[in-house]
């Protein structure tokens, strides 16, 4: 399967390119989040795809060696500055697959971290959680029915969950 496919390679309103400097002028990336390689005969955009809610391409190294990069660190890298240790990349609408250098933003580890608990998709705890299946009462249903002596697979069945999940809450290491 051909990993790159040939784009009208002309510009969009506003769209400036730059020369990634780490590939020796093989490739040039715009404000945009689009990618140009100059490998072959004719420059080419390369196509992107999504892995993990991302944006990558695959970069040639030489002989049969690829290497995938994601297309919003490599525009962070060209257009605001190198990242810092422990630095990472964060959109500032949030969404990944935005690649335009004015929604990206290098910020550390920890600062993401903790404006990520605020926010609603951030594996909140118990019933507030929208994928959880139990919440306090099941929880106290589960340990009752355990000590009247049901198995944990028969408990399992009954709620809809994994044997493991049944033996967290009967230890207490979950739902407490």
């Amino acid at each position: 399967m051909n990993e790159t496919v040939i784009i009208d390679l002309k510009d969009l309103p506003g769209e400036i390119w730059k020369e990634i400097s780490e590939y020796k002028g093989g490739y040039m990336v715009s404000n945009f989040g689009r990618v140009k390689s100059f490998i072959r005969t004719r420059p080419i955009i390369l196509k992107k795809t999504i892995t993990s809610g991302r944006h990558f391409i695959k970069i040639a190294l030489g002989r049969g060696r690829y290497k995938n990069e994601e297309v919003g660190r490599l525009v962070a890298k060209v257009f605001i500055r190198m990242p810092e240790e422990n630095e990472i990349l964060k959109p500032i609408d949030g969404n990944f697959l935005n690649n335009a250098a004015s929604n990206l933003e290098w910020t550390s580890r920890q600062y993401s971290a903790s404006i990520a608990k605020g926010r609603e998709g951030f594996s909140q705890k118990g019933t507030r959680n929208g994928m959880a299946r139990l919440n306090e009462d099941k929880a106290r249903e589960i340990r009752n029915l355990k000590a009247s002596g049901k198995t944990y697979s028969s408990i399992a069945q009954k709620y809809d969950v994994s044997i493991s999940c049944i033996q967290y809450v009967v230890q207490n290491k979950c739902w407490k």
